[in-house]
């Protein structure tokens, strides 16, 4: 192996790294700008595409943009501790998601809009949910409401992901199994 070249553990660290931090640069705008548009009743959030994004390229790794996300997100709006570990841990229900991934598999996801559409709507929902149940607990709220709340709150958030993965559908390796993916170009190369 040259000194050029990275291994795969290099990689998997660097592009996680990459990730959050364009993440987080792109998030804390995103929600200031929901802090002040908050009579608006909605809310702009990356959590949702650059989780299911995340989660695609390296499995349950994607927790820790989601974990992250949820901080940033509660801190910009001015939320207390408690807030900001309910938006933390509700993040990490996505993770559930894994399981639509691994029933349908990543390639169809990738592959299919229809499919990817789907993932995004699980990751959505399992959030909402995540958000329901820990902030019910944490806050002593209405957990159907606050499930609601959460649901047409985050709808523009939702729109806005559909865009961001239809986008990263169409760019070679950005919502592929990166594994996968460096095998792909292994065998492209060789090929050549």
């Amino acid at each position: 192996m040259s000194q050029n070249t990275l291994s795969f553990k290099q990689y998997k660290a660097t592009d996680l790294i990459l990730f959050l931090l364009i993440f987080v640069a792109i998030e804390i705008p995103l929600s200031l700008l929901s802090k002040r548009l908050i009579n608006v009743n909605f809310a702009f959030s990356l959590v949702y595409a650059i989780g299911a994004i995340v989660m695609m390229r390296w499995g349950a790794f994607g927790g820790i943009h989601l974990f992250i996300g949820g901080i940033v997100y509660a801190l910009c709006l001015g939320g207390d501790a408690v807030r900001c570990i309910g938006f933390a841990v509700s993040n990490l229900f996505a993770l559930f998601s894994l399981f639509y991934l691994k029933a349908v598999s990543k390639n169809k996801v990738t592959q299919n809009f229809g499919y990817t559409l789907i993932y995004l709507v699980v990751v959505y929902v399992l959030i909402a949910v995540g958000r329901a149940v820990c902030l019910s607990i944490l806050k002593n709220v209405n957990i159907f409401g606050l499930l609601l709340s959460t649901l047409t709150t985050d709808v523009f958030s939702l729109v806005i992901s559909i865009f961001v993965l239809l986008i990263a559908r169409r760019q070679d390796g950005l919502l592929e199994d990166q594994k996968q993916y460096l095998i792909r170009l292994e065998k492209e190369k060789n090929n050549n």
